[in-house]
């Protein structure tokens, strides 16, 4: 069979493309003919193939250039929101959708989000990344999807010092290009805690420097490898994504690296409370999750240990391979592997720091952990 993945251009230090990128290799790996269309414009487009190799490391796949004849191909793979409509109007007998993310929440209240949301409901066989977003996909948007739980490349993402060994320190993601990241509540946490424990050194990766009120160092995008340097010589990592899941914290577990995320019903069903805590929503919760792991050396090394094991089966080989036999079992009308009978896997609760320990809060909390959307 002839596969079209549409995508968006490379872009450097990007895990979602490199998520596309690899599921793309891992069908070739089945035997598929696999070309990948790219809808954003490009300078050069004859250039793509060699980034895809130096930003990912993914070789052999086809590429062209949208506009493009997509009724050749019997299967075509939307994997943005906007590209779920070129999918639906392209003629191929298969048309799938691949779902990293609730994108729909990438966008102000209006058009964005609407179309966001209308892209579930153009008849495509969905493909998820986690278990919230089958989920909340069943329930609001009545599709029935495959579901692929995260993986992480465990040659580059593994435990090598013991944890402790590891220095007083925070490593968090830094992306303020997108919101989602919660740039300010990330910021104000991090302040929180340099100001509660002054040695304590903060590591900030993933996005461009900027100007900060406390004292810190900005990595920049680093290398996989640096990232998992960087996890296994840190005494707590903080990734904080307020839609789906982001796959670091899966990262930083599979270093033995205690995370912390918010409380959400976006994090409850993937995260498990081994190698996690979850903080409410508020930079004084997630700063008590911090200082916490940092001060508490039995539930850090717990969380650690806990991280690890959890991890120990999860690798992105399977992840990807997962993902090549939900295509297969999709062009075979094969059935989907969701079950509504999903329970959170984060049974633990929320840290609340005291001065929002308030039944308002606490209303807060329960209507995540009992709502999907």
């Amino acid at each position: 069979m002839r596969i079209a993945i549409l995508s968006p251009a490379p872009i450097k230090g990007s895990g979602g493309l490199r998520t596309i990128f690899s599921y793309g290799a891992a069908l070739m790996k089945q035997g598929y003919t696999v070309d990948v269309v790219i809808v954003d414009p490009v300078d050069n487009p004859s250039a793509v193939a060699q980034q895809v190799t130096d930003f990912y490391t993914v070789e052999g796949l086809g590429f062209q250039s949208w506009p493009c004849r997509l009724s050749d191909y019997d299967v075509v793979i939307s994997t943005r929101w906007d590209t779920s409509v070129i999918a639906r109007n392209s003629g191929a007998r298969h048309k799938l959708y691949l779902v990293q993310d609730f994108e729909a929440g990438f966008n102000p209240m209006g058009d964005g989000f609407i179309f966001g949301e209308d892209s579930y409901m153009y008849g495509l066989q969905t493909i998820t990344l986690g278990r919230w977003l089958s989920q909340r996909l069943t329930r609001e948007f009545g599709n029935v999807p495959y579901s692929i739980d995260f993986g992480v490349d465990r040659e580059i993402y593994t435990t090598r010092q013991p944890f402790y060994d590891r220095k007083l320190s925070v490593c968090a993601i830094l992306q303020p290009e997108k919101p989602r990241r919660c740039t300010q509540l990330v910021l104000e946490s991090l302040g929180i805690v340099k100001t509660r424990l002054p040695k304590a050194e903060i590591n900030l990766f993933g996005g461009e420097p900027i100007q900060l009120w406390f004292e810190a160092n900005q990595l920049g995008i680093i290398s996989p490898q640096e990232l998992s340097d960087l996890y296994n010589e840190s005494g707590v990592g903080l990734c904080v994504s307020s839609s789906n899941p982001s796959r670091i914290p899966f990262e930083m577990m599979s270093c033995g690296l205690p995370t912390v995320d918010i409380y959400r019903n976006n994090t409850i069903y993937d995260f498990p409370s081994e190698g996690m805590l979850l903080a409410h929503q508020t930079p004084e919760s997630i700063a008590d999750a911090l200082v916490e792991l940092l001060t508490n050396g039995e539930l850090a090394l717990n969380l650690s240990d806990g991280g690890q094991a959890f991890m120990e089966d999860r690798s992105f080989q399977t992840e990807a391979a997962d993902f090549a036999a939900a295509v297969h079992a999709a062009v075979h009308n094969g059935e989907p592997n969701l079950t509504t009978e999903w329970s959170p896997l984060y049974v633990g609760e929320p840290v609340i720091a005291n001065v929002y320990r308030r039944s308002d809060v606490e209303a807060h909390i329960r209507y995540h952990r009992h709502m999907i959307a």
